[in-house]
């Protein structure tokens, strides 16, 4: 009893430190934290600290446009679309999605939906990356028809814990995928902050479920207008975020029958979703492999935040997926968990820019990739991991941009055939 009250107090005591740290307001905290430790630190240290600080604070000043999209039709912002100028898919497939209108969203999901916001995101000016976010009405998804990319797949994301919408978190992703793929994809994001901004880790943890039921009938709405197929859906998810679409994807494959096409979790969060010397408790609500047809994970702070261990159909241990990440390594504790605990978004936003980004080997653990002692299998970790290569893959990476490093010819010399 002794050691899982000393267990509890340590891991909630880091809990509340990332509660300040993930807070917009917090960096100034964080900031006088770090002047009483300056001289302490080297000066490759402070100027790591000094650019993903600055990164964080020019992120946070270009805010969108956020408008209801029933406003945006009713002024003529939006010009109104037939639905069956962008249905997709064969006879065959429309019947099967008309099916779905059987599917009714349960009474007391329809409530809690009032509690969070669905955004789809456009890039209105090319020439500035003016973002304009329109605010999806849950109960009537269909107006999202006249702002939509025909055959286009759509990429939906959401953050963990305490997460508050900022640009400088896991929603950067959205903009990357708007300023370097405009016209490629329809981009959602899923704020649950109401559900999420509690200092209670494990209350918000047990809503994952609930948060995740409440998007996969929002998901079953959107391919009955026929406008998706599940197969082109790609949900990103951070911490507490990751195990949340792990319940859609559940939720959406015992409605449906079929899986959403992918999930990718970036650094799930550990506690309560996995058994260790301090967790004490696993559920078989976590993200799991089973919940779309490819799950791949980043692991950067397992073991404290993340959670231990493989759980993917792909998971990626950059740096044996441990805390900290190189760059962080700061004397304040806080710093170092946070920073190890954003890299996994942070890297997947790199891989954006480079196909060859992140390669990775297929391999038992950390030890046997220093060695060598890997099989011939490379994928590449973030958005373009190969969903047919499948394994537990290891790779180092950079301290600061550009993370991504080539694979050392020590760490291939003696490949298993």
């Amino acid at each position: 009893m002794k050691n899982m009250i000393i267990g509890y107090t340590f891991f909630y005591c880091t809990l509340l430190i990332l509660f300040i740290l993930n807070n917009a307001s917090s960096m100034n905290i964080l900031r006088h934290l770090r002047r009483s430790e300056t001289k302490r630190i080297s000066k490759q240290e402070q100027k790591n600290y000094a650019e993903y600080q600055n990164k964080n604070l020019q992120d946070k000043n270009r805010k969108p446009t956020s408008i209801p999209i029933n406003d945006a039709i009713a002024d003529g912002t939006l010009n109104k679309v037939n639905l069956e100028e962008i249905v997709i898919g064969s006879k065959k497939d429309q019947e099967w999605m008309k099916s779905l209108s059987a599917f009714r969203t349960p009474q007391n999901l329809i409530k809690k939906s009032r509690h969070m916001k669905f955004e789809y995101w456009k890039l209105e000016n090319k020439e500035n990356s003016k973002i304009v976010a329109y605010i999806i009405d849950y109960n009537d998804v269909s107006n999202i028809i006249h702002t939509w990319k025909k055959d286009k797949p759509v990429i939906l994301l959401t953050h963990g814990w305490l997460g508050i919408y900022e640009e400088s978190g896991v929603f950067t992703i959205k903009n990357a995928y708007l300023n370097d793929y405009p016209d490629d994809y329809n981009i959602l994001t899923l704020d649950w902050a109401h559900y999420s901004n509690i200092v209670n880790y494990f209350k918000v943890a047990n809503r994952c479920t609930m948060v995740g039921e409440v998007l996969s009938y929002f998901l079953i709405r959107l391919v009955e207008l026929r406008i998706v197929m599940p197969d082109k859906i790609h949900m990103i998810g951070h911490s507490l975020g990751a195990h949340t679409l792990g319940a859609c994807g559940r939720k959406f494959l015992q409605i449906t029958s079929m899986k959403i096409g992918r999930i990718t979790g970036l650094d799930p969060s550990g506690p309560s979703f996995a058994r260790s010397w301090y967790y004490w408790t696993e559920t078989n609500e976590r993200l799991h492999q089973n919940n779309a047809t490819f799950v791949d994970v980043i692991h950067t702070a397992m073991g404290v935040t993340g959670y231990i261990g493989s759980m993917a159909h792909a998971d990626f241990y950059p740096n044996n997926g441990v805390s900290p990440q190189p760059g962080c390594e700061y004397i304040n504790p806080c710093a170092k968990l946070s920073c190890s605990h954003a890299r996994a978004y942070e890297y997947y936003l790199e891989s954006m820019k480079d196909h060859n980004a992140f390669p990775s080997l297929n391999c038992n653990n950390m030890d046997e990739f220093e060695k060598g002692n890997c099989s011939e299998e490379k994928n590449y970790m973030g958005h373009n991991a190969d969903s047919n290569v499948k394994g537990t893959f290891y790779l180092t990476t950079n301290s600061s941009s550009p993370f991504s490093q080539e694979l050392k010819p020590k760490e291939v010399a003696s490949t298993k055939n």
